[in-house]
């Protein structure tokens, strides 16, 4: 369950145009003990989902904002009122109390948290010089793709989590996923790999979401508890949407589902390359959900003993 107990909220003043929520006048910031209701108990912030106490509920506007690094559903009062929930227990926002919301900027979601595509630090990638933990690694060096050729890095996405700091608690499916040693067969991983749940693996000619292989033994999502207080993802673009090779395993490099403004060093992207660009999705199949897994990765995540080939 992802309601979110707050104890403070951001307000201010606001209308909307042409699908942008515009800002008219500062936050102002107030202590209110409230509760975020996620209505579907689906772990997301949905257009269903709703802010409030017992004597009122208002609506999700369809509209967050990033705040310290985290994103805030904003909700609103059918009015021109807008508000966002907090608990200063866990993070204090008590610090934006007059300041512009318009310098900040809202992003349109009308349903679903953002997701990044991401490995954790440590993860080691393979380059033609060895393996190498994936924090390390700079734009203009290579990896080795699973084929065994190589391929010249553009950039390396950085995005630093909290896990417990921001306005509705992150649920288990939106937690890392963490396959451990051994899990695939063939001794891989040949350590344990966390990524990010919609990050895939390249697996018999698919692209298999971590959170497809999900078996709650040998992988398992993670727990709130699992985490420290601030881990940081990383991400590995290169020239064309590819399987890289971490802790081992065949995973897809980055691709733009999920923008690159959503990660910490979007500048130092602009910075090295000017603009943005798409990069087309690789031609296999994506499997995003466990019920569409073929009959032989069935097998192997624990059905009986099979094993199935890991190639890009």
């Amino acid at each position: 369950m992802a309601n979110f107990a707050a104890n403070r909220i951001l307000t201010f003043n606001g209308e909307t145009s042409g699908g942008n929520l515009t800002a008219v006048g500062n936050f102002g910031d107030s202590g209110f003990t409230s509760t975020v209701i996620d209505t579907n108990m689906d772990g997301n912030i949905d257009a269903v989902d709703t802010w409030g106490s017992a004597a009122f509920q208002i609506d999700y506007s369809g509209y967050t904002i990033r705040l310290n690094g985290d994103d805030y559903a904003v909700f609103f009062n059918g009015g021109a009122g807008y508000y966002i929930p907090y608990n200063s227990n866990e993070t204090d926002l008590s610090g934006f109390d007059g300041v512009d919301p318009d310098t900040i900027g809202f992003t349109a979601t009308p349903n679903d948290a953002v997701v990044v595509n991401c490995f954790l630090t440590g993860t080691l990638i393979a380059t033609p010089d060895g393996e190498r933990a994936i924090e390390t690694l700079e734009p203009g060096a290579h990896v080795t793709l699973a084929d065994g050729t190589a391929a010249t890095i553009r950039w390396v996405a950085r995005q630093t989590m909290r896990a417990d700091a921001v306005n509705l608690s992150i649920p288990a499916n939106r937690l890392p996923v963490r396959i451990e040693a051994g899990a695939l067969g063939n001794g891989l991983p040949h350590t344990d790999l966390t990524l990010t749940a919609d990050h895939a693996l390249v697996m018999d000619g698919l692209l298999v979401n971590a959170s497809a292989l999900v078996n709650g033994s040998t992988i398992r999502f993670l727990t709130a508890d699992d985490m420290p207080r601030e881990f940081t993802y990383w991400h590995v673009e290169l020239d064309a949407h590819s399987a890289i090779l971490a802790n081992g395993l065949p995973a897809e490099s980055f691709v733009d589902y999920t923008g690159r403004a959503a990660y910490d060093n979007h500048a130092d992207y602009l910075a090295l390359h000017g603009a943005e660009r798409l990069i087309p999705e690789m031609p296999l199949p994506r499997i995003s959900a466990r019920r569409h897994l073929p009959a032989a990765l069935r097998i192997q995540l624990g059905l009986e003993d099979t094993d199935f080939a890991l190639s890009a």
